[in-house]
């Protein structure tokens, strides 16, 4: 049996969720565990909520846990750690054991595209306003820009104010007719830092609605998240530009997809 642990914001229990199902059509026994959520007064498990998922779950005690760690130091029952350096093969051939990690590289779960892009529907109705934005987005040439600040800011991977004007030139040179729609937990700061010539989204219900706003546009341009990183995933455009900043792989030098654009930053 194979106890993944499911942790994080939605983009990483998104990025597990999907480690968890390429695990089990190679025909593993798994099962989620999800205490880390017991005491997390930032975070929930979401992935029910956003997307219908229903899968079985655990949650271990912290007595289970302490004695987990003495098994695992005892090589009893092993737990196993994901690495910033990207996909390992070796995962895949474990049997039973504990797995904590993020697993952030598509190379897990490639194969699973198609499967994976209709687990993850979003299944929450729309706001009459929300409706308005991803109507619009559908009909032109769309551009999301996310932004993250609250908590990036002084992050080494956080991406600089250069990247976004760089980021926003190369489209330019890209495509024709581009509308830029700008997704942040600051939209007053891009609006004060980028100006009226672009769009700021707003109005969405659950915090959800962001990164499907950002799966909608026909091309992205993303902060170094998650979150942002699977908007841009979810995204169906067959020709879609996503770029992201070169700053993101410092985080895991996996994470990134062969055919997303990098800018240095």
């Amino acid at each position: 049996m194979l106890v993944i642990r499911m942790a994080g914001g939605l983009g990483n229990q998104m990025f597990i969720y999907a480690f968890y199902m390429a695990q089990k059509k190679r025909g593993k026994k798994c099962v989620l565990e999800i205490s880390s959520f017991r005491d997390d007064k930032l975070r929930d498990y979401e992935l029910p909520y956003v997307f219908g998922i229903a899968d079985k779950t655990i949650e271990y005690s912290k007595q289970r846990h302490w004695v987990n760690g003495i098994l695992s130091r005892l090589h009893i029952r092993r737990k196993y750690y994901d690495s910033p350096i990207g996909f390992k093969s070796n995962y895949f051939k474990i049997e039973n054991g504990e797995f904590w990690g993020l697993w952030q590289d598509e190379k897990y779960f490639i194969e699973l595209k198609d499967e994976l892009l209709k687990v993850f529907t979003f299944v929450q109705p729309l706001s009459e306003k929300e409706e308005k934005w991803l109507n619009e987005v559908r009909k032109n040439n769309s551009v999301s820009v996310s932004v993250r600040r609250t908590d990036m800011l002084g992050r080494k991977t956080n991406p600089s104010l250069e990247f976004y004007h760089n980021a926003i030139e190369f489209i330019k040179k890209s495509i024709s007719n581009p509308e830029f729609y700008f997704v942040s937990d600051d939209l007053e700061w891009c609006k004060e830092t980028f100006g009226k010539e672009y769009h700021y989204v707003d109005g969405g219900t659950h915090n959800s609605f962001d990164m499907r706003f950002i799966s909608n546009c026909k091309h992205n341009i993303i902060a170094s998240s998650t979150f942002a990183w699977w908007g841009a995933w979810l995204n169906k455009n067959s020709a879609k530009i996503v770029i992201c900043s070169s700053r993101m792989l410092l985080s895991n030098s996996g994470i990134i997809p062969d055919n997303w654009t990098i800018l240095e930053d």
